[in-house]
């Protein structure tokens, strides 16, 4: 029988692969075995059911062994990552219709480094293997030493589907933690309360899936806009004392920090907060009218500044009022259902040169309807301290009135008023004054 040169061509490639696939290091390293733990064992470069075969080279035993265990931790960790992606691109192809959809491989990443933290994954360890070997190889070329180690890890379909359960209740608790970070972000009240937020979605993002991520990352640009547009609004600009709120659209924000306090003039600065009312306090002994006197206003926030300037007033050129102590509301006559007559008593601290005649008040209680004051007549006030009474004009629905003992009752409103010697109206408005209930 003759033999081709194509017939010898493919046998001789026929036995190079036998001898690449049983003889691996002989075949391409040229390496010798020169010691060895004992008869080289059949699971050796196979697969087994319920078994995890891997492999580890190293410069001494110990080395190639940790190697080793890290191969096997890793290639059970590929396992359920690529399970947990196939149940995901099947899922989402039946949500789809059919329509093809694959899964980024930085989504294979996050659960690959995800499923390394799960319980089962970090007891891997050497009184588990089922069976070792290692061989002590010698380069025939170069004459180094290596060593390679073998491991038969037992790991069963059951306990890779407890596994993937572990994974899918691990991420169901980081969804709650996405879902409770992103509640109430519109309800917000104080700047520490966006910072807050912002560390918490910033903290839980490496942990979520791709459209999870896509969520919280929104809402971190969200917050960041609503520090970046927060700014300061004034209320009221007086000498002395600037009134003022941190608004961001139709929103007031409280905040513990302090602002820092630049003038050309104006000194001993003392800062305060009423409710959602912020207050500057200053002295301006050493301002000179001639000068244009200002005073800025900055609070940094992380990496943003919210900064506002205001003009010093000095002089009472215009009418200035302001609430100096805690109103009051006196119950005269009531029953179970209501407060039939009353009477309030409200300290007014005039700095206008002239005499003010007040016309109408109006205090509104938090979530109550205003309480009107209407048509008042010779109610006068002088420069100085006033205190004047007003007699309750309607009926209070008494339940609407009673609040908790030791709570702090903040009330707004406006005053409006007539300068008597030019006839000039103007309104003053209030906000976040106390107020006690007898």
């Amino acid at each position: 029988m003759k033999i081709n040169k194509f017939s010898l061509s493919l046998l001789f490639a026929y036995f190079l692969v036998l001898i690449m696939t049983h003889y691996p290091f002989y075949a391409i390293c040229q390496e010798k075995v020169v010691d060895k733990s004992g008869k080289s064992p059949h699971w050796i470069n196979s697969t087994q059911k319920d078994f995890i075969i891997e492999s580890g080279k190293g410069s001494s035993i110990d080395e190639a062994r940790d190697r080793a265990m890290c191969n096997v931790k890793e290639s059970i960790v590929k396992s359920v990552a690529e399970k947990i992606t196939s149940t995901t691109e099947d899922k989402t192809m039946q949500e789809r219709q059919g329509n093809s959809f694959k899964v980024s491989g930085s989504y294979q990443s996050v659960i690959r480094s995800k499923t390394a933290d799960l319980p089962f994954i970090k007891g891997i360890s050497l009184n588990k293997v089922s069976d070792f070997y290692w061989e002590k190889l010698k380069d025939k070329k170069s004459g180094s030493l290596v060593y390679s180690y073998y491991l038969r890890y037992p790991f069963s379909d059951f306990e890779l589907q407890s596994i993937i359960l572990d994974y899918e209740m691990n991420q169901k608790k980081i969804t709650e933690g996405l879902n409770d970070a992103i509640e109430g972000i519109d309800e917000l009240s104080t700047i520490e309360q966006i910072l807050i937020k912002i560390q918490t979605l910033r903290g839980i993002v490496p942990q979520l899936d791709e459209s999870d991520k896509g969520i919280a990352s929104m809402n971190i640009v969200k917050l960041e806009s609503i520090l970046k547009s927060i700014s300061i609004e004034e209320v009221a600009n007086q000498n002395g004392t600037i009134k003022y709120f941190l608004t961001y659209g139709d929103r007031h924000f409280k905040t513990f920090l302090k602002p820092k306090i630049k003038s050309n003039c104006a000194t001993n600065f003392r800062a305060a907060q009423i409710s959602d009312t912020l207050l500057l306090y200053y002295e301006s002994s050493d301002c000179f009218e001639a000068v244009s006197n200002t005073i800025s206003i900055e609070y940094l926030v992380g990496n943003y500044s919210i900064k506002n300037s205001f003009p010093l007033i000095l002089t009472q050129d215009k009418v200035e009022l302001v609430i100096s102590g805690t109103i009051q509301l006196k119950s005269i006559e009531m029953d179970s259902l209501t407060i039939k007559n009353y009477q309030v008593l409200l300290p007014i601290l005039s700095k206008f040169q002239d005499e003010v005649l007040v016309k109408n008040i109006t205090i509104e209680f938090p979530g109550h309807a205003l309480i009107l004051f209407n048509g008042l007549t010779n109610v006068k006030l002088n420069k100085g301290l006033n205190e004047i009474t007003l007699i309750g004009q309607s009926p209070l629905k008494r339940k609407s009135y009673e609040f908790s003992d030791g709570e702090s009752i903040l009330v707004s409103g406006s005053i409006i008023y007539i300068v008597q010697k030019t006839g000039e109206t103007g309104i003053h408005k209030f906000f976040n004054e106390h107020i006690s209930l007898n």
